[in-house]
Protein backbone atom coordinates (compact mmCIF):
# COMPACT_ATOMS: atom_id res chain seq x y z
CA UNK A 1 0.00 0.00 0.00
CA UNK A 2 3.11 2.18 0.22
CA UNK A 3 3.31 2.09 -3.76
CA UNK A 4 -0.26 2.35 -5.18
CA UNK A 5 -3.73 3.60 -3.32
CA UNK A 6 -6.66 2.16 -4.80
CA UNK A 7 -10.04 3.44 -4.13
CA UNK A 8 -11.29 0.11 -3.20
CA UNK A 9 -9.93 -3.31 -2.17
CA UNK A 10 -11.00 -6.61 -2.53
CA UNK A 11 -9.98 -8.90 0.04
CA UNK A 12 -10.23 -12.93 0.75
CA UNK A 13 -10.89 -13.43 4.39
CA UNK A 14 -11.07 -16.17 6.73
CA UNK A 15 -14.73 -15.65 8.11
CA UNK A 16 -14.57 -18.96 10.81
CA UNK A 17 -12.45 -16.81 13.46
CA UNK A 18 -15.89 -14.14 13.59
CA UNK A 19 -15.77 -10.47 13.76
CA UNK A 20 -14.31 -10.23 17.48
CA UNK A 21 -11.11 -12.38 16.73
CA UNK A 22 -7.95 -10.90 15.16
CA UNK A 23 -5.73 -13.85 13.91
CA UNK A 24 -3.62 -14.37 10.77
CA UNK A 25 -1.78 -17.54 9.67
CA UNK A 26 1.89 -16.66 9.66
CA UNK A 27 4.01 -15.92 6.97
CA UNK A 28 6.24 -19.13 5.85
CA UNK A 29 7.32 -19.07 2.37
CA UNK A 30 6.71 -22.86 1.35
CA UNK A 31 3.50 -23.13 3.41
CA UNK A 32 0.24 -23.70 1.18
CA UNK A 33 -3.55 -24.32 2.17
CA UNK A 34 -4.21 -28.23 2.85
CA UNK A 35 -7.28 -27.61 1.42
CA UNK A 36 -9.47 -29.28 3.90
CA UNK A 37 -9.56 -27.04 7.21
CA UNK A 38 -10.25 -23.27 8.46
CA UNK A 39 -6.50 -22.61 8.66
CA UNK A 40 -5.65 -20.06 6.30
CA UNK A 41 -5.44 -16.61 5.44
CA UNK A 42 -6.68 -13.68 8.26
CA UNK A 43 -9.74 -12.96 9.83
CA UNK A 44 -11.73 -9.91 8.72
CA UNK A 45 -10.78 -7.63 12.14
CA UNK A 46 -7.23 -8.83 11.30
CA UNK A 47 -7.72 -7.14 8.03
CA UNK A 48 -9.80 -4.42 9.36
CA UNK A 49 -7.16 -3.25 11.45
CA UNK A 50 -4.58 -3.66 8.88
CA UNK A 51 -6.35 -1.46 6.31
CA UNK A 52 -7.24 1.32 9.14
CA UNK A 53 -3.27 1.44 9.55
CA UNK A 54 -3.61 2.08 5.54
CA UNK A 55 -6.78 4.76 5.53
CA UNK A 56 -9.10 2.20 4.52
CA UNK A 57 -12.53 0.99 6.24
CA UNK A 58 -14.31 -1.83 5.59
CA UNK A 59 -17.77 -0.62 3.82
CA UNK A 60 -19.24 -4.29 2.99
CA UNK A 61 -18.91 -8.32 3.10
CA UNK A 62 -20.68 -10.22 0.77
CA UNK A 63 -23.14 -13.27 1.72
CA UNK A 64 -20.74 -15.89 1.44
CA UNK A 65 -18.17 -14.76 4.49
CA UNK A 66 -14.86 -14.53 1.83
CA UNK A 67 -14.86 -11.31 -0.02
CA UNK A 68 -14.78 -7.97 1.92
CA UNK A 69 -14.39 -4.23 0.64
CA UNK A 70 -12.37 -2.24 1.64
CA UNK A 71 -12.64 1.93 0.68
CA UNK A 72 -10.07 4.93 1.06
CA UNK A 73 -10.67 6.99 3.75
CA UNK A 74 -10.74 10.25 1.47
CA UNK A 75 -13.50 8.45 -0.67
CA UNK A 76 -16.05 7.84 2.15
CA UNK A 77 -17.53 10.69 2.06
CA UNK A 78 -20.10 9.68 -0.72
CA UNK A 79 -20.61 6.57 0.68
CA UNK A 80 -21.42 8.59 4.19
CA UNK A 81 -24.27 10.07 2.19
CA UNK A 82 -25.57 7.25 0.31
CA UNK A 83 -29.15 6.52 1.77
CA UNK A 84 -27.73 3.11 3.61
CA UNK A 85 -25.42 4.91 5.25
CA UNK A 86 -27.94 7.69 5.94
CA UNK A 87 -30.44 5.15 6.92
CA UNK A 88 -27.90 3.20 9.69
CA UNK A 89 -26.54 6.24 11.28
CA UNK A 90 -30.18 7.25 11.65
CA UNK A 91 -31.41 4.20 13.37
CA UNK A 92 -28.31 4.27 15.68
CA UNK A 93 -29.11 7.54 16.67
CA UNK A 94 -27.49 9.69 14.73
CA UNK A 95 -28.34 13.16 14.01
CA UNK A 96 -28.21 13.02 9.87
CA UNK A 97 -29.98 17.02 9.45
CA UNK A 98 -27.19 17.89 11.64
CA UNK A 99 -23.98 16.12 10.23
CA UNK A 100 -24.95 17.14 6.77
CA UNK A 101 -25.66 20.77 8.58
CA UNK A 102 -22.38 20.84 9.44
CA UNK A 103 -20.25 19.02 6.46
CA UNK A 104 -21.70 21.78 4.56
CA UNK A 105 -20.92 24.50 7.07
CA UNK A 106 -17.16 22.93 6.69
CA UNK A 107 -17.45 22.70 2.54
CA UNK A 108 -18.39 26.69 2.74
CA UNK A 109 -15.46 28.20 5.28
CA UNK A 110 -13.19 26.19 2.98
CA UNK A 111 -14.20 27.15 -0.50
CA UNK A 112 -12.27 27.27 -3.12
CA UNK A 113 -9.10 25.25 -1.67
CA UNK A 114 -8.32 21.45 -2.00
CA UNK A 115 -8.85 19.91 1.98
CA UNK A 116 -12.53 21.55 1.54
CA UNK A 117 -14.28 19.02 3.75
CA UNK A 118 -10.85 17.31 5.16
CA UNK A 119 -11.02 18.59 8.70
CA UNK A 120 -14.78 17.91 9.00
CA UNK A 121 -14.58 14.38 7.55
CA UNK A 122 -11.64 13.76 10.44
CA UNK A 123 -13.93 15.12 13.66
CA UNK A 124 -17.74 14.00 12.46
CA UNK A 125 -17.77 12.29 9.46
CA UNK A 126 -15.39 9.12 9.38
CA UNK A 127 -16.32 8.46 12.95
CA UNK A 128 -20.02 8.52 11.90
CA UNK A 129 -19.65 6.37 8.91
CA UNK A 130 -17.78 3.45 11.04
CA UNK A 131 -20.55 3.77 13.86
CA UNK A 132 -22.96 3.22 11.09
CA UNK A 133 -21.40 0.48 9.52
CA UNK A 134 -19.57 -1.84 12.41
CA UNK A 135 -17.70 -5.34 12.02
CA UNK A 136 -20.33 -7.42 13.56
CA UNK A 137 -22.90 -5.78 11.71
CA UNK A 138 -20.87 -6.39 8.22
CA UNK A 139 -18.83 -9.66 9.15
CA UNK A 140 -20.75 -12.70 7.59
CA UNK A 141 -20.08 -16.05 8.84
CA UNK A 142 -18.93 -18.95 5.89
CA UNK A 143 -21.31 -19.89 3.93
CA UNK A 144 -19.33 -21.56 1.19
CA UNK A 145 -20.97 -22.06 -2.48
CA UNK A 146 -24.55 -20.62 -0.42
CA UNK A 147 -24.63 -23.94 1.07
CA UNK A 148 -23.92 -23.02 4.62
CA UNK A 149 -20.68 -25.04 4.21
CA UNK A 150 -17.72 -24.32 6.66
CA UNK A 151 -14.21 -25.89 7.03
CA UNK A 152 -12.96 -27.94 9.80
CA UNK A 153 -10.59 -26.48 12.10
CA UNK A 154 -7.45 -27.96 11.71
CA UNK A 155 -6.64 -30.49 14.62
CA UNK A 156 -2.69 -30.11 13.64
CA UNK A 157 -2.11 -26.90 12.90
CA UNK A 158 -4.85 -24.74 15.29
CA UNK A 159 -2.60 -23.71 17.36
CA UNK A 160 -0.18 -22.14 14.78
CA UNK A 161 -2.73 -18.88 14.41
CA UNK A 162 -1.14 -15.34 15.43
CA UNK A 163 -2.94 -12.28 16.88
CA UNK A 164 -2.61 -9.66 15.40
Amino acid sequence: MNVAAPKLLVVEVNAHGGPERSQSVPYAANASWDGKSSFHGATVNAFVRLCARHAYTLVYCESHGVNCFFARDDQLVALLRSPLAVRLAARDGVDVAALEASYAAARASAAGTALAPSAWWEQDGLATLRRALPLDRLHRAPNFFGEGWTYPPSATRGGDWVEV
